[in-house]
């Protein structure tokens, strides 16, 4: 059994254009709006395009997307604190490590 595949010749890589980059960063933009939501628009816009001017000459495209988001999340919380849907911390003590536990002093005996 012989089985012909017709030969679509060379193949081309996949290009991404500034189309899809800029819906990427469009996006991205919208998101950190809705995380940040104190931040006037404008400004996130700003840092977005800022932060994503750097990867300019990078030939690899794929990642810039998740390394400004990165960046921007971290430029906004530096500046603002955690983002709004950032839980509380509870106010419970933190846990104590292994080799640190000591009993509580009995109500009746204070030390």
């Amino acid at each position: 059994m012989t089985i012909e595949v017709d030969d679509p010749g060379p193949r081309t890589p996949l290009q991404r254009g500034e189309k899809d980059e800029g819906l990427a960063m469009s996006s991205l933009v919208l998101e950190l709006q809705a995380e940040f939501p104190s931040v006037p628009g404008d400004q996130v816009s700003v840092l977005v395009q800022c932060l994503w001017s750097h990867y300019d000459s990078a030939p690899v495209r794929d990642f810039v997307v998740l390394l400004v988001r990165k960046q921007a999340k971290e430029e906004l919380s530096d500046h603002l604190g955690p983002p709004a849907e950032a839980p509380a911390r509870s106010s419970l003590p933190a846990p104590r490590r292994w080799g640190s536990w000591h009993p509580a002093p009995a109500a009746d005996n204070p030390v």
